[in-house]
């Protein structure tokens, strides 16, 4: 459990299980007085803030995690995405999917604000698109809804896993087939963080997709809703 503390002024959750042990890291908690862009903002800036070993440490269990979940084990289809801005890097787990013979696919950036996923094999060209994000310069896209797992990126999350993104609403927009009584199984939706991106409580809009487990450093968490 997280505990409150009064830091210049604000109450933040500082959660003793965070990447380095011996200091603390505070993760800010939401209030009504927090914007979600003020939110994301000091999200970012707290990731961003750590250094080059904490985020290669935490990278590696955060994969190893990942390789010992049965939604991986168990997938064909799978789509990764490539880290920029301090999101957990997927270069191991990248590698490790192709040697276990299994597709990775690429999200692109689509002008109605959705993603298609395109297929990635090794030492395919890759070109930035306007946001500085590698795709995939030969495009062969696969449907969406034929994905076994998709491995997303997010600023923030909660305990029940409600993700926070970048506030373009890509993956929400793609993903809004899953926002139905009886989910389909597939794809799992799982997210990547640093345990310092955890908030207290988010609070979703209709249109947010719920991820189906997030995975950092520390810990797994599970969607209760949303198990196959």
């Amino acid at each position: 459990m997280g505990v409150l503390r009064r830091h210049c002024g604000e109450l933040l959750i500082f959660f003793p299980n965070s990447i380095c042990r011996g200091r603390s890291r505070a993760a800010p908690t939401v209030s009504r007085k927090m914007s979600q862009l003020q939110l994301r903002t000091q999200l970012k800036q707290t990731r961003l803030a750590l250094s080059t070993t904490e985020r290669e440490v935490a990278a590696q269990k955060i994969t190893a995690k990942i390789l010992a979940l049965p939604e991986w084990q168990a997938a064909d289809h799978i789509a990764i995405y490539l880290a920029v801005q301090g999101e957990v890097t997927t270069d191991e787990l990248i590698k490790a999917t192709w040697q276990a013979n299994k597709k990775i696919y690429l999200p692109v950036v689509q002008g109605d604000g959705t993603l298609q996923f395109s297929l990635h094999q090794e030492n395919d060209t890759l070109i930035k698109n306007r946001y500085g994000i590698l795709e995939p310069q030969r495009k062969e896209f696969f449907p969406t809804e034929q994905l076994d797992l998709v491995i997303t990126p997010l600023v923030g999350f909660d305990d029940q896993c409600n993700r926070l993104g970048m506030g373009s609403g890509y993956y929400d927009k793609t993903f809004a087939f899953l926002n139905v009584p009886n989910r389909p199984l597939k794809p799992q939706l799982i997210g990547l963080a640093y345990g310092i991106q955890r908030v207290e409580k988010l609070t979703p809009q209709s249109w947010d997709v719920p991820l189906n487990k997030i995975v950092t450093e520390n810990t797994i968490i599970k969607n209760i809703l949303y198990q196959p």
